[in-house]
């Protein structure tokens, strides 16, 4: 077998790998990986096609990576934990409560989550108290019969930040940032 050959022959079995691929990084590595090796196959083999296309193609797949990067960013600083997610919730209402209201029972249909921003709230059937920059609700609205699962009762007098349904979709649709976090925080 030829060198230009084999060449050929391995830049098409990586480009079939780029059709497994499942997430968008490797597969722009793998892509980036058969542009190379289709570049030498049109170089060995006088192929002046190929190696016009994958010229052309390898800076495209080198700046198409090199845009997903700032995705990912998001990503890691979620999981470290550092993230505020009151500045990048667009579409919310603002809520107060009394200390001592009840702001959901445990049964109740879940139409939105609370971002506490000040005070704090006892989740009755956990036995827990969570404050300024905690999520609550979050899971009845995401669960399949869509009822809350706790009662929460503000201990003190509370502000929050609601999100309805309809719109935690939208904006985590819109905003992958905003749904990694939702993501890390529900799991936390």
């Amino acid at each position: 077998m030829r060198a230009a050959e084999f060449v050929g022959y391995l830049a098409s079995a990586l480009v079939f790998a780029t059709f497994y691929m499942k997430t968008l990084t490797p597969m722009r590595l793998v892509a980036i990986a058969s542009n190379v090796a289709f570049i030498g196959y049109g170089y060995l083999g006088d192929m002046h096609p190929i190696l016009v296309l994958h010229a052309v193609l390898l800076p495209l797949n080198v700046w198409r990576l090199q845009q997903m990067r700032p995705q990912a960013k998001p990503v890691r600083h979620v999981t470290e934990g550092d993230f505020r997610l009151g500045r990048i919730l667009p579409g919310t209402t603002y809520r107060r409560f009394a200390p001592g209201e009840t702001i959901f029972r445990k049964g109740d249909p879940a139409r939105e989550l609370l971002l506490i921003t000040a005070g704090s709230v006892r989740l009755t059937e956990l036995q827990l108290e969570v404050g300024e920059g905690a999520i609550i609700g979050e899971i009845g609205v995401f669960s399949r019969n869509k009822t809350r699962t706790v009662t929460a009762v503000a201990l003190t007098a509370v502000d929050a930040v609601a999100i309805a349904e309809d719109r935690v979709i939208a904006v985590c649709d819109d905003n992958r940032e905003l749904g990694f976090n939702l993501v890390a925080l529900i799991t936390r």
